[in-house]
């Protein structure tokens, strides 16, 4: 049984999920036809597997979430903010030369950025206010890659208000 998303935690990081599923250029990297397919490949949880590509959506620990209430003559309400961060890996192309290599996955991360800010806030995706590279992009060092693979990953730092 699928477990439906709610309160101030879960919205967020689902409607990072729907936004990111909805970039044409994600769609494209992943193979999917559409979004629904598309959404089998943003995990919401860290997986033991060299799988990918892979796009991880989790809480910014420690800043994940905060309310703040606002008062308006005779009505007070909340406002809501946090922080998620967005997990990009992909494996290098082993017949790619150095500097194609980086420069696909950093075009490929741009693509995707151009995408969230383009639907970033549009109809009922995810208000984001920031987005910017907590980690990365960076490449699998020498000695991982005979258990974790050669792969490039990035993190981004996704603010988002509602």
């Amino acid at each position: 049984m699928a477990v439906t998303p709610s309160g101030p935690l879960s919205l967020p990081l689902d409607n990072l999920r729907t936004l990111l599923a909805n970039c044409q250029s994600f769609q494209e990297w992943v193979g999917a036809d559409d979004a629904a397919e598309a959404l089998a490949f943003i995990s919401l949880v860290a997986k033991d597997t060299n799988e990918r590509p892979l796009a991880l959506a989790m809480q910014a620990p420690g800043r994940g979430w905060s309310a703040q209430q606002n008062a308006g003559g005779a009505a007070n309400w909340f406002s809501s903010k946090g922080t998620l961060l967005l997990l990009l890996e992909d494996d290098v192309a082993t017949e790619m030369a150095e500097p194609d290599a980086e420069l696909t996955f950093t075009n490929l991360v741009g693509d995707i950025i151009s995408d969230i800010m383009e639907l970033a806030g549009a109809g009922v995706y995810l208000n984001v206010t920031s987005i910017a590279i907590k980690d990365g992009p960076s490449r699998s060092f020498f000695d991982e890659k005979e258990s974790n693979g050669d792969y490039y990953q990035v993190v981004l730092e996704i603010g988002w208000a509602g």
